[in-house]
């Protein structure tokens, strides 16, 4: 089991997900620069660990996994696209399917045995947090 901070008054996944809430355009930029050069600023004396910027990815992820469906359903819609987007988008949307794929096995190995497969877990982790991190760059 995960050891957890008792009584830290924050955790990482609430302070990102405050932070794209009030930028939701970070959450959509390649570079995590800015946010962590602000993670850094709000927490003085403290420089943004590896763990870290795994979480921010993590969070950074799972919320555009979650606006893929907005957009998907607003193209069902019938809103247009243009073609140059559809285009500059291809590579982002290419890596963004292998994220999915990669979340997709990562909870499969979860599933069939979290302990016995700790180490395909832990792998399985860090090959989707290169491919955010790629995704950012």
């Amino acid at each position: 089991m995960a050891k957890r901070k008792k009584d830290s008054g924050e955790n990482l996944s609430q302070y990102f997900r405050e932070l794209f809430s009030e930028r939701p355009d970070w959450v959509t930029t390649k570079s995590n620069k800015e946010i962590v050069a602000r993670y850094n600023s709000d927490h003085p004396g403290e420089e943004a660990s590896q763990r870290v910027k795994q979480n921010l990815a993590n969070i950074k992820s799972l919320l555009r996994r979650d606006s893929r469906g907005v957009k998907a359903r607003a193209k069902a819609s019938g809103t247009e696209v243009a073609m140059e987007a559809v285009e500059e988008n291809a590579r982002d949307r290419d890596f963004e399917s292998l994220e999915t794929a990669i979340d997709d096995c990562l909870l499969m190995a979860k599933n069939m045995d979290r302990t016995g497969l700790g180490h395909v877990i832990e792998h399985l982790r860090m090959a989707r947090n290169l491919v955010v991190w790629k995704l950012g760059s």
